[in-house]
């Protein structure tokens, strides 16, 4: 019966018609019977038998030729300009051939009716010389009907392809000149199963690519310009992992159209042998892969380069259901995380997605041992984890990856009694150890340890939780006050998520300037007592490290006193002090200085405004600036410039803000009070 536009009409061997020969005679005859699928006058699609008019699916459906056809060809021909076909291989001897030569179908059961191939036969041409092999040792073992089917099959791929076949020829055999194809003919080189290799282009860095073992490769046959699909799709599998398995991951590769006939390797998405370095890449990649895999688990990386971190504003999709976090390539430069569970948890909607119907390994059984060279090439380029310093999921190239190189001397040189040193590494030690645990009555209250560090600004607290974290080797999880919000809701979702953050990797937490957290209560300021009780209970349930700043310590809210278990002030700096820390932030890898500018006199002479530790930093990244466009070390010529150009600052900032003080202080006099004020100043 006609069916109606637009209903799916089944292959051939699916259709209901009967069939008075055996089915040992299916597909037995070596003919290809070709069929057209068109609309008729009332826009009904029907089948006509090539040469004939009248359609052929009315009452017996399909004579038994058909049925008996080694190979039925349909045409579907309801788009003239673009036309579809459609090859049902019938014949056992094909099939089997199938089977043997083109891994697609290693699996395929030979019971089933038939294989259909459609539009161009790809994998006939792909596994030619295969097939031809098969062909011809049928042939030498008297099996004619095998040959004779094999043979009807590759001679159809033949006249089907041949211009194809022509041009492949020419410009892919050819030794003189390099694999080169037309864009709609990519197909040819680009086989199922292949390596497929994807340049990545990093400025000032040299990091290779990416590998998929491709699994399709498809277009939109189309010649419409406007057509988005038009695009050929390179669809494969690389290795990744969720933080429980290894597992395949389905990814896309897009190659855009281009004009005439391209070289392969100049393409950006390539088959790996044709890149000229293809033995470099499979041996590099197979080490980073080697890489990729040894990163299951928690490991403290320091890290430069370019990074793709997710933003911290959901993108909702699809109706609610899927929650988006922005994508942002950014440079990173300081210390990271590696962490593929606590990324998966806490960005679930970007955690890879595996094919179940490929292999998968559990590193908790040890079972990535077993991966082969192959597998380790395709493991993912990048790995989940977190930037300390940008306060950002996203992913980190392998390539990238360092160890941290720790400073275990910086905490020598704090400007800090000696005792005090002692009692805060001792703490922080025995807690890290988990040597010495207290609790509160309450279970899982006061099983963290609070240190509150305060003093002037550039006296060294920060360098203070800094170098401790490198003493012991531990992640710093640095905190700015501002960031956390001033809704106290806010405060305690960003609060919480970084404090816990820091407990599963037992790193050390400092929260900078503090004081707005610190602040005793009172009755007028409703919304600063909700975050100051906010706070006091995210700190009474931390069961880390934690550090308090802050620049002053007069309205301390009492609550506090008790939670602190180590409290050290910072005096002003005094010129011996000074002088030290000149000394030893000159004397650092990489600043190349003159001998003479470390003469503690001199030091003591230029700093004669009392300078913070942090002011004494700048100063001397401006002399070294200064003295490496010189091409010299740094002299005293380079340390006095900035000297001077620091303290022209700190003059108009004084000034800038004593104008604006006593502007304040005029704009709150009474209007006679103001007017006389004036009549003074002149």
């Amino acid at each position: 019966m006609a069916q109606s536009p637009g209903t799916y009409l089944p292959p051939i061997s699916d259709l209901d018609f009967t069939f008075e020969g055996e089915d040992s005679e299916r597909g037995t005859i070596c003919e290809i019977r070709q069929y057209e699928r068109i609309k008729n006058a009332k826009g009904d699609i029907v089948l006509l038998k090539s040469g004939v008019a009248r359609p052929s699916l009315l009452k017996p459906l399909l004579d038994e030729w058909s049925a008996n056809s080694a190979i039925v060809l349909i045409r579907d021909m309801q788009d003239i300009k673009e036309p579809r076909t459609k090859l049902e291989i019938q014949s056992s001897h094909i099939k089997q051939a199938l089977k043997e030569c083109v891994p697609e179908f290693a699996n395929f059961d030979l019971d089933r009716q038939a294989i259909v191939l459609e539009n161009e036969p790809r994998c006939v041409f792909h596994y030619r010389q295969q097939l031809m092999d098969y062909h011809n040792r049928c042939s030498r073992s008297g099996e004619v009907d095998a040959a004779s089917h094999v043979a009807l099959l590759l001679n159809y791929m033949f006249r089907t392809l041949d211009r194809e076949v022509r041009q492949f020829n020419q410009f892919m055999v050819n030794p003189i000149i390099q694999p080169a194809l037309e864009f709609v003919n990519l197909w040819m080189a680009f086989i199922p199963g292949q390596m497929i290799y994807a340049e990545r282009k990093c400025n000032h860095v040299k990091a290779r690519g990416r590998l998929l073992k491709l699994k399709s490769f498809h277009r939109c046959p189309c010649t419409k310009p406007w057509c988005r699909e038009s695009a050929w799709s390179a669809v494969g599998f690389i290795i990744d992992y969720n933080g429980d398995t290894f597992g395949h991951r389905t990814i896309c590769l897009n190659i855009e159209p281009y004009d005439g006939v391209k070289p392969l390797q100049d393409l950006l998405v390539l088959p790996l042998q044709y890149h000229p370095e293809h033995q470099s890449i499979r041996s590099e990649l197979i080490a980073r892969g080697k890489i990729f895999v040894q990163l299951t688990g928690q490991h403290y990386k320091e890290y430069t380069g370019t990074a793709n971190l997710l933003g911290d504003t959901r993108h909702t999709m699809n109706g609610d259901e899927d929650d988006i976090f922005p994508e942002r390539a950014t440079h990173v430069s300081g210390r990271i995380v590696i962490d593929c569970k606590a990324f998966s948890e806490a960005r679930p909607t970007h955690q890879p997605y595996f094919d179940s119907s490929q292999k998968g390994y559990r590193p908790d059984l040890n079972q990535e041992q077993y991966m082969s060279d192959e597998e380790y090439m395709i493991c993912a380029n990048e790995v989940a984890g977190y930037s300390l310093r940008d306060k950002k999921w996203g992913w980190f190239s392998v390539e990238m990856i360092r160890d941290v190189e720790f400073n275990e001397n910086a905490f020598d040189g704090l400007i800090l009694q000696e005792d005090q040193k002692h009692v805060m590494v001792s703490l922080v030690r025995s807690h890290a150890d988990g040597m010495v645990e207290f609790d509160d009555m309450i279970r899982g209250k006061g099983k963290g340890l609070v240190f509150l560090l305060h003093g002037d600004p550039g006296t060294g607290k920060t360098l203070t939780a800094e170098s401790i974290a490198d003493l012991v080797k531990a992640p710093l999880m640095r905190i700015d006050a501002g960031m956390l919000g001033s809704d106290a809701s806010e405060l305690a979702n960003t609060l919480q998520e970084l404090l816990q953050l820091a407990e599963r990797w037992k790193a050390i937490a400092l929260l900078d300037e503090a004081d707005i957290f610190l602040q005793q209560r009172d009755r007028s300021h409703i919304e600063r007592n909700r975050l100051v009780a906010v706070f006091l209970t995210m700190v009474e349930y931390f069961t880390g490290i934690l550090f308090l700043t802050t620049n002053r310590v007069t309205s301390f809210d009492r609550a506090f006193k008790s939670r602190v278990h180590l409290a050290v002030s910072y005096p002003a700096l005094k010129p011996t002090n000074r002088a030290l820390i000149w000394k030893s932030i000159l004397t650092q890898p990489g600043v190349d200085i003159e001998r003479d500018v470390l003469d503690t006199d001199y030091l003591e002479s230029i700093d004669d405004n009392g300078m913070n530790g942090r002011q004494i930093k700048n100063i001397i990244q401006i002399a070294s600036t200064l003295a490496a466009g010189e091409g010299r070390p740094v002299g005293k010529s380079h340390l006095e410039l900035s000297v001077n150009a620091m303290k022209g600052f700190d003059r108009e900032f004084e000034a800038t803000v004593t104008d604006e003080t006593r502007d304040d202080d005029e704009d709150n006099m009474e209007p006679g009070s103001r007017k006389r004020r004036r009549l003074v100043d002149n």
